[in-house]
């Protein structure tokens, strides 16, 4: 047995798939520029202060209720916010509106300021999320179910995991033994599922804690 390139050994009779470098060129702009800077809550709305500010929201998101479909105030406060914080990082570019269903708003018009903004493996861009749906949720009163993408960074990235999956998945035909992937937060395992959910030959697993959680793909088991 003569393994891929692309695989290196991984305990327990599987193997590690690195992702090629040139597929994420994004994730690789972060190290070379400088840190974004804090962002304060109390920046984007009085009640949220230092001291009860994110927390009290977390701690009430729970008993909003959900929609489903946002209103046209919905999407006008949405957008609103997000683009008070992009002049609150000096980050000069337009938000457009992609879809309501769930409301996804595109960052567009960046250019040096791109990998800053994604960071690596999108954590930056994830967290600008986060806090876009936090204080939404706040001044909307109920929760909805908001996406933050980047010049669309998400829809190549999801292109490129679904990808990455099939290729990966033809190697364990190949070469008979599981691969794994390397870690990924929770919504690229995700997509990665979902790719191969439909294979007859094919299993996908999370293995692993915290950071380091990754998908295993391997050949069903005869019976399964």
């Amino acid at each position: 047995y003569a393994p891929d390139e692309e695989a290196n050994q991984f305990e327990e009779g599987s193997e590690e798939f690195l992702e090629d470098e040139d597929e994420y060129e994004e994730d690789e702009i972060l190290e070379e520029e400088e840190p974004a800077p804090f962002i304060s809550a109390s920046a984007f709305t009085p009640e949220l202060s230092a001291e009860a500010g994110l927390a009290d929201v977390s701690a009430t998101e729970g008993e909003m209720q959900e929609v489903e479909v946002p209103t046209r105030e919905d999407v006008e406060i949405t957008v609103d916010v997000l683009q008070h914080i992009l002049r609150y990082m000096n980050i000069p570019a337009t938000v457009q509106v992609r879809s309501t269903n769930p409301l996804t708003l595109n960052i567009h018009g960046i250019h040096e300021n791109l990998g800053l903004l994604i960071g690596r493996r999108g954590e930056t861009l994830a967290a600008l999320q986060l806090l876009v749906s936090l204080i939404v949720g706040h001044r909307t009163k109920h929760r909805m179910r908001i996406v933050v993408d980047a010049e669309n960074y998400r829809e190549r990235r999801e292109e490129n995991l679904r990808s990455l999956a099939l290729r990966v998945a033809q190697q364990v035909r190949n070469y008979r033994r599981s691969i794994a992937l390397e870690a990924m937060p929770p919504h690229e395992r995700r997509i990665v599922h979902i790719a191969l959910s439909d294979s007859k030959d094919i299993s996908t697993e999370s293995i692993g804690e915290g950071d380091a959680r990754r998908v295993v793909i391997s050949l069903k088991r005869p019976g399964r």
